[in-house]
């Protein structure tokens, strides 16, 4: 089953995406970020630059991941990505 979100754009364009329930094709289509934090926060800097987004909506939980790795994950975003994001974008 394939899930829409909605972008909104720096000019309140709304622009919807398709989630594909494929996992390569999601990841081509970058609705699904996966990686090391440098690979995430490039994904996302790049995203940003391009659409420019200033909100994020995560999905960390999925799938049989389990509630520790979960939360790995998240500390990962937290001390990793986040702040350099912030910092990149902030340069924008």
């Amino acid at each position: 089953v394939a899930h829409r979100l909605i972008v909104v754009g720096r000019d309140g364009d709304q622009i919807p995406i398709a989630i594909s329930a494929d996992y390569d094709q999601a990841v081509r289509d970058g609705t699904l970020v996966v990686g090391a934090p440098d690979t995430v926060r490039r994904a996302f800097a790049e995203q940003a630059e391009r659409i420019g987004f200033t909100y994020l909506v995560l999905q960390l939980a999925f799938g049989t991941l389990g509630h520790e790795r979960e939360m790995r994950s998240l500390d990962l975003f937290a001390r990793h990505v986040m702040p350099a994001l912030a910092a990149e974008t902030a340069r924008a």
